[in-house]
C-alpha cells in the first residue's frame, strides 16, 4: 500500500514538472518522495525540478540534499533569466558546491563576466 502511494505521489510529482507548476513541484518536494527513490530516479527529478529554476524549488532541495552538482542544472546560463536565477542560487547556496570541480569554476567565471541586458541596453 504505501509503495502505491509514494507511485502515485511521483506520478504527481512527475506531472507537476511536465506542466512547470512550481508551487506543486514545491508542494510535493517538502514531502519526503526523494528519500523513497532509488539514486537514478531520484536525480532526474532533481534535474527536471530544478529546469524550473523556481528559488522555492532550489532552497527545498537545498535542504534535503547534502551537496548540488553541477548535473543538476543544465542550462545555458547566456540566457539572462537562468544567468540570474543561477546568480542568486550560487549567491545563496555557494556552500552547497565543490567549488574545486571545473564545470563549478566555468559557471562562476560566466556569471561574473557575461553582461548583463543593461549592459546590452546601455550600449
Amino acid at each position: 500500500m504505501l509503495k502505491a502511494i509514494a507511485e502515485s505521489e511521483k506520478g504527481k510529482l512527475q506531472e507537476a514538472i511536465r506542466k512547470n507548476n512550481r508551487i506543486q513541484v514545491a508542494a510535493l518536494l517538502k514531502e519526503k518522495l526523494l528519500e523513497e527513490m532509488d539514486t537514478e530516479e531520484r536525480e532526474d527529478i532533481i534535474r527536471d525540478a530544478v529546469s524550473l529554476w523556481s528559488m522555492d524549488i532550489i532552497e527545498i532541495l537545498a535542504k534535503r540534499l547534502p551537496q548540488f552538482t553541477p548535473q543538476m542544472f543544465v542550462a545555458d546560463i547566456r540566457n539572462s533569466h537562468y544567468r540570474l536565477c543561477m546568480n542568486q542560487m550560487l549567491n545563496k547556496y555557494i556552500k552547497k558546491f565543490d567549488l574545486k570541480c571545473d564545470e563549478v569554476q566555468e559557471w562562476l567565471c560566466l556569471l561574473y563576466t557575461s553582461p548583463s541586458p543593461r549592459d546590452y541596453a546601455a550600449s
